[in-house]
């Protein structure tokens, strides 16, 4: 119920990315900022890209937070 998942192409580099969409009610909204700090956080420690999923970005479509990570 938080978020849906969508696998997409990044046209400017023909590469394969995944983008989760969270809802727009506040709670959720709240949780996708903490998980985007998390997942920064995450990505500092994990300097050989080893462990965690690469987040590359996140931008505001109608309300909703949309994070876009590697596929």
């Amino acid at each position: 119920t938080f978020s849906n998942v969508y696998l997409c192409v990044d046209l400017q580099n023909d590469v394969e990315i995944v983008i989760k969409v969270c809802r727009n009610k506040r709670s959720y909204v709240l949780a996708a900022e903490d998980e985007i700090k998390t997942i920064k956080y995450l990505n500092s420690l994990d300097q050989g890209q080893e462990f965690f999923v690469k987040y590359h970005s996140s931008f505001n479509y109608k309300k909703h937070i949309c994070i876009v990570f590697e596929k």
